[in-house]
């Protein structure tokens, strides 16, 4: 398992975010867990703070998938 942490200024192109979020310090972070079965990775789970980085980001809607 793995908790991490990601920081670093958005460069633009995220869906609904708006142009003046270029720039911008983003931080946020998350949990990997990884399992190992015989020496080899068997499952691998991810999960980031997705809201937090929305909202660092401005987007007031969630973008929906077309």
């Amino acid at each position: 398992m793995v908790r991490w942490k990601a920081h670093g200024n958005y460069a633009g192109g995220f869906p609904g975010a708006p142009a003046e979020a270029a720039g911008r310090l983003l931080t946020f972070t998350g949990t990997d867990i990884l399992r190992i079965a015989d020496g080899k990775l068997a499952e691998y789970w991810a999960n980031a703070d997705s809201l937090l980085f929305f909202q660092q980001l401005g987007i007031r809607d969630m973008p929906v998938a077309s």
